[in-house]
């Protein structure tokens, strides 16, 4: 059993790779490869891994516990969809990759949750698109969008007459 006060416990080094592992996901969404390379390698060379653990091991260890094991892989990889056509995350709207991704039109809302669904029509109003607009950007029917405007109590739908 780990000595709680020695500081080259297997829980203390996992509590000190937690935040390198959270980092190393966040620039594989952001794309970017340098400040990847740079975190594993930093990650690697904490002085306070015990001698019988792997830093590779416990390093994808970490991360795969991050992972909802019951997650579909749309789920899980449609964030990589098209990475280098949209802008996915939108810090300002704290729009998940999912839904950014619907909203852009690179990933059918029929992926998505229900509640996901309504925050992409949600962000497509807000946006100023009409009815016709989401319905065709998102995949869903017009039935659909009506009824998630509707539910959402938005104002009444803008049709493309509307905007012109």
């Amino acid at each position: 059993m780990d000595n709680p006060h020695n500081p080259r416990t297997k829980a203390r080094y996992a509590t000190q790779l937690l935040p390198f592992a959270t980092r190393i996901v966040e620039s594989v969404h952001d794309g970017s490869h340098e400040e990847l390379l740079s975190l594993i390698g930093r990650a690697r060379a904490l002085d306070t891994r015990p001698d019988d653990v792997d830093p590779d091991v416990a390093l994808i260890t970490i991360i795969a516990a991050m992972v909802n094991p019951t997650a579909t892989t749309n789920t899980l990889l449609g964030w990589a969809r098209g990475l280098s056509a949209v802008k996915i995350a939108d810090p300002d709207t704290a729009v998940d990759y999912e839904v950014g991704l619907c909203t852009e039109g690179s990933l059918p809302a029929s992926t998505l949750n229900p509640t996901q669904r309504r925050q992409a029509v949600q962000v497509l109003h807000d946006r100023g698109l009409t009815a016709d607009q989401i319905a065709h950007r998102t995949g869903l029917t017009d039935r659909s969008v009506a009824r998630i405007r509707h539910d959402l109590g938005l104002s009444k739908p803008r049709t493309a007459e509307d905007a012109a």
